[in-house]
This record gives C-alpha cells, structure tokens and sequence, in this order.
C-alpha cells in the first residue's frame, strides 16, 4: 500500500474536525439557506504512469550490472492538478445574523456539485461533496470528488516488472481505482433557491 500524501491526510484532517465544529455553531443560528452555486477550482487526480528503467541485476555480494536487451517497468502514479468547473447546491447557514444584506452575510455550508472533470479520455461529469466559508456569491470550498480513475497493475501484484527493450505492454487498468480525490477552489456566483 503507498503513503497517502501529506496534503490529503491535511485536508483529511481539516475535514474531519474543522468543518463539523463549524456547522455545529451555524447550525445553533437556525435553518440553512439552500442556494444554487457555481464555481471552479482544482481537482487532484492520481494519475496511472508506467516508468521504465534499464533492468539491473545484483548477486549476493552486491555487485550490480545492467541486463543487455531488458527493461524494468514501475508503478509511477502521481498526483496532478488539473482546472474544473462545478455547479451545484448548499446548504448554507449564516453567522452574521445581524447583518440585513441576505447575500452579503458570512457563513458555512455543505454542497453537493457536479465537476466537470477533464480527464486522459475527455471531460467526465463528477459528483462530489464539498464544505462551503463565505457569503452567498463569494464562497471557497474544499472536498472530496468521487469516481473511478486508471490504475497501474503488473501481474500478480508485482511493484515491478521486467520486458524485452521495445516492448510497451500497457498495465494501466482503464477505471479500476475508486478511491476519492481532493476538490478545492471558490464560488464565482451563486443565488437562493429557497429562503429559510
């Protein structure tokens, strides 16, 4: 199993203990506004890569050598960061309950959004779940996006496997990997749709 990043055990984190403790304290100033939003951000997809190398062998004593006609194929799965578009709803409460502008008071929400998510094959369309701070046109989010994406997989489970130079078998499983990633960016407009 590979180390999960330290941005997403951050964000993780800051999920699970920040965004509850702020709805707790906007829900105790009464029911959410639901509000129609759009935005765009961030989406952070693993992206499945093949890596060669020229293949090596070692004997016993630690003496290496190179492998003449081979090549040894890894797992290089990275994070990218690619632009998305998003529009959905949220359930937003507000904090500033003295202020008389509605659009124009602070306050925190959950959303639920389709992405627009351009990924290797084209542009697919994405739920995800989101924690909205901000006024109800001028908004940042952070949240998860769900969906499959590719997947290395060498045969047997293997982190490695050796081939004949020239050869490019391809072990990138189309959509095996259904695991969330991270979505973050800030709402550009956004209205009521239905008034508390």
């Amino acid at each position: 199993m590979r180390p999960r990043s330290r941005l997403t055990t951050g964000a993780l984190t800051w999920a699970l203990i920040v965004a509850p403790q702020a709805l707790t304290l906007a829900q105790s100033r009464g029911l959410p506004r639901v509000e129609v939003a759009a935005g765009g951000g961030f989406v952070g997809i693993r992206a499945a890569e093949v890596a060669s190398r020229p293949a090596v062998d070692c004997d016993p004593a630690g003496n290496c050598a190179t492998v003449d006609g081979f090549v040894d194929l890894l797992d290089n799965t990275h994070r990218v960061w690619r632009p998305a578009l998003a529009t959905g709803l949220v359930l937003r409460w507000s904090l500033e309950p003295k202020n008389e502008v509605e659009k124009d008071k602070f306050g925190v929400g959950l959303g639920g959004q389709m992405v627009f998510t351009p990924q290797t094959e084209g542009t697919r369309l994405l739920p995800a779940l989101t924690f909205h701070a901000g006024t109800q046109d001028k908004q940042l989010f952070v949240g998860l996006l769900f969906g499959s994406t590719d997947e290395v997989r060498f045969p047997g489970g293997a982190s490695t496997v050796r081939v004949a130079e020239g050869l490019a078998p391809s072990f990138i499983e189309p959509n095996r990997r259904h695991k969330p990633n991270l979505f973050f960016g800030v709402v550009i407009d956004g209205a009521a749709v239905l008034k508390k």
